[in-house]
């Protein structure tokens, strides 16, 4: 049987996927990885993510890659925990988290960015599914029960970025907690920062000192 080469092909190849859905792939991923660290670094450190992947504990090294997402004031009292850098695979991208834990493990500081070519994504988009996310993984770090919310806007780069600050607690212990959780320009892609504050510690002035420090 003869084939006609000037047939059409027997099938058509799949859409590529734009850069929006990576985006919102690779938040699940970063909120994933923010549940293991809440069952403790450790058990990050054996994980594994292709090449790419190479997590850091070495408190100047993390601060090092905090400075590479955007010139932040971290509150008094938490730590550098661990970072990493690493690129996707199968792309040209890179994603970039530091983590700063509370004393006792108490709460916690995430810093994130995403390289610029995920800009093809909104940042409100960014930041709804980043909330998304957040609460189908427990709130990130906690299983948090979230009593009231309010906004603020700030100016970062140039560019508008809102903030929530929540007030929350624990239900399994009722401590309560300052939340914070924002999107903003980073200073080469979209970052995102989350923290959790115990509010036996610090304020809802503290989480908008956070908010007010980011350069």
């Amino acid at each position: 049987m003869s084939i006609d080469p000037n047939s059409p092909p027997a099938y058509e190849p799949a859409p590529r996927q734009g850069g929006g859905g990576k985006i919102w792939l690779f938040l699940g991923l970063g909120c994933g990885v923010m549940l293991l660290l809440c069952c403790g670094v450790g058990g990050l450190m054996t994980w594994q993510f292709g090449k790419g992947f190479k997590p850091v504990t070495d408190p100047a090294a993390i601060a090092e890659l905090s400075r590479g997402i955007a010139d932040v004031e971290i509150p008094e009292g938490f730590q550098p925990a661990t970072g990493f850098s690493f690129a996707i695979p199968f792309t040209d991208q890179s994603m970039t988290m530091v983590v700063y834990q509370g004393s006792n493990h108490q709460g916690g500081v995430f810093l994130t960015e995403f390289s610029a070519g995920f800009g093809s994504a909104s940042q409100e988009d960014l930041k709804r599914q980043m909330e998304q996310s957040l609460n189908q993984q427990g709130q990130g770090t906690k299983h948090l029960e979230v009593l009231e919310t309010r906004s603020i806007e700030v100016i970062i780069r140039d560019e508008p970025a809102t903030f929530n600050i929540q007030k929350a607690k624990d239900p399994g212990t009722d401590q309560e907690y300052v939340q914070v959780i924002g999107v903003f320009k980073g200073k080469k892609g979209t970052a995102m920062l989350m923290a959790q504050l115990p509010a036996e510690q610090y304020t809802e002035d503290d989480a908008e000192k956070l908010v007010h420090s980011i350069k």
